[in-house]
């Protein structure tokens, strides 16, 4: 897909992403275009029923003039779009019975990953 400004640097680019759920709660992302590569590891700890401490890792092989606070302060960002979005989703906890809510064709993947945490054995799952 084409972003205006993929990695933080200012310039547009098509970019490919591959999203990887390893388990529930530990996911792998990649970024890529062209020989350049940003990849996150995130990590969720529950805290309580309601809320969670994400752990990020972020590995990049380009622009080594890059610091890590840069990086740091460049995903706070990204994060912050995210948590007002994550936050006003209902239910809290997603059903994972396929028959509490409409799905259409493009919900394959969401319901995918609710198909496989019935099969491991959850009873709910996190959007």
């Amino acid at each position: 897909m084409w972003q205006p400004d993929p990695d933080g640097t200012g310039q547009s680019a098509e970019v490919k992403y591959t999203f990887r759920v390893l388990r529930p709660l530990t996911a792998h992302f990649l970024k890529a275009h062209q020989e350049q590569r940003f990849s996150i590891f995130n990590c969720v700890t529950p805290v309580d029923e309601r809320e969670s401490i994400s752990w990020l890792i972020m590995a990049l092989n380009y622009a080594p003039e890059t610091s890590d606070q840069q990086l740091r302060s460049f995903q706070d960002v990204v994060s912050g779009q995210d948590i007002p979005i994550v936050e006003s989703k209902r239910p809290e906890l997603l059903p994972l019975d396929l028959q509490a809510e409409l799905h259409l064709r493009s919900d394959r993947t969401a319901i995918a990953y609710r198909q496989w945490l019935t099969k491991i054995g959850l009873k709910y799952g996190t959007a």
